[in-house]
């Protein structure tokens, strides 16, 4: 009778730096996730969605500017790939908010969780980066979820500019994860994070020029909102964005990133008592079997009898 040897095949190449970039973007969405409430907390002390967007980007680039100082230069080398993911992060960030004010909250979110979908196409496109079975399908899992919570009479009476002008939401958040993926490691931390904030606040201005008047918050509720939105959105889960894109790359990233979606699902039914329905259970059930399915390959092992 034969003897049994496992023989164990080769994982994944980087398969470490690969399952890091992946908790690393999924951390951070969490944080992304927080977003509804950090912004009900702002606009409950006298902000608005410009003005918001202002303290995620603005807020962000001031609580980085001691490290740049410190750093000098360094804080800013190699700063260009990161300020142009920071224009599409703007883009993104405009849509998604002016998108609320004028369609369902549901529909938004599909719209805007196609991102992992057009970041596969665009790393293709611009970077050649292959497309695997595995990876689309993780994307096709994220799109079904996405699906799942959308209201059947959602699409009622809205015009075809407004729906284009919410896709430039998921293309935005798109091009910024496929140009993040592709800042080279020995980038400084900094670099990134300040060059993000920059080109963001650079897309952001110009929309909040008008009300101004706003940026300062009226109550204690909405400097609460303020600082979080800097804090957490415009440094953490942009750092933890940034680190694990690189890592994994943009395609694992953006559906590492759906993460954010089952935290705002959650924020919703235990913060505003929004219910809980089946379909958001199995929403979260997707999307973390997508995350499953972006997982690098484990060695396996084969058995010579």
């Amino acid at each position: 009778m034969g003897k049994s040897i496992n023989v164990p095949t080769s994982p994944e190449p980087g398969a470490q730096r690969i399952l890091l970039g992946i908790g690393s973007v999924a951390l951070g969405a969490v944080g992304f996730g927080f977003l509804p409430l950090f912004l009900f907390w702002g606009f409950s002390g006298g902000l608005t969605p410009e003005t918001g967007l202002l303290w995620r980007y603005g807020g962000g680039l001031l609580l980085m500017a001691p490290f740049a100082l410190v750093l000098g230069a360094r804080a800013w080398r190699h700063g260009g790939r990161a300020f142009c993911a920071g224009l599409a992060m703007g883009v993104a960030t405009v849509s998604l908010f002016k998108s609320y004010a004028s369609l369902p909250v549901t529909l938004v979110i599909l719209i805007f969780y196609t991102y992992p979908a057009f970041t596969l196409i665009f790393a293709r496109l611009f970077f050649g980066k292959p497309i695997t079975p595995r990876l689309l399908a993780a994307v096709i899992l994220v799109l079904l979820a996405a699906a799942l919570i959308v209201r059947p009479d959602a699409e009622a009476g809205i015009s075809v500019g407004v729906l284009l002008f919410a896709f430039l939401g998921p293309m935005g958040f798109a091009g910024y994860l496929t140009l993040a993926a592709e800042i080279g490691p020995a980038t400084h931390m900094a670099a990134r994070i300040n060059g993000v904030n920059l080109g963001a606040l650079a897309v952001a201005l110009p929309v909040s020029w008008a009300v101004l008047d706003t940026l300062i918050p009226d109550a204690p509720v909405g400097w609460l909102g303020a600082v979080c939105l800097a804090l957490v959105t415009g440094v953490l889960s942009n750092a933890l964005n940034l680190f694990g894109a690189a890592l994994a790359g943009g395609a694992r990233a953006a559906i590492a990133g759906s993460a954010e979606l089952v935290t705002a699902l959650l924020i919703g039914a235990v913060v505003f008592a929004e219910p809980f329905a089946w379909p958001y259970l199995v929403c979260a059930v997707l999307l973390l079997a997508a995350i499953g399915l972006s997982l690098p390959r484990r060695p396996a092992t084969a058995t010579d009898d």
